[in-house]
């Protein structure tokens, strides 16, 4: 008998999947928040502090509800980084799906 168990990743969290804010509205970017995407993992070694773009005030209230907590981990699962992984050391918006 395996010791091995299967969850739907439902089950062990909240899974949140990313948007990104559209380029029409310049004034969400910013400083405020990093706004992490995949290309952004060449500059982590599994911790994430920031990103190489960041969302303005207005840009984060906008996708409040996308917020990832602090320690979350987060999976890549578009492009050519597909299937790296990261845990955040700070609150942060991301594009994943």
């Amino acid at each position: 008998m395996s010791e091995w168990k299967e969850y739907r990743l439902g089950e062990l969290g909240k899974v949140i999947t990313g948007t990104t804010p559209s380029s029409k509205f310049p004034d969400e970017f910013g400083t405020e928040m990093p706004f992490v995407t995949p290309t952004d993992y060449k500059n982590y070694n599994k911790w994430i502090s920031f990103a190489e773009r960041n969302l303005s005030t207005k840009g984060v209230e906008k996708l409040q509800n996308r917020i990832l907590p602090e320690k979350s981990i987060l999976v890549t699962c578009i492009g050519s980084d597909m299937g790296k992984v990261a845990i955040n050391k700070t609150p942060v918006i991301s594009n994943h799906k």
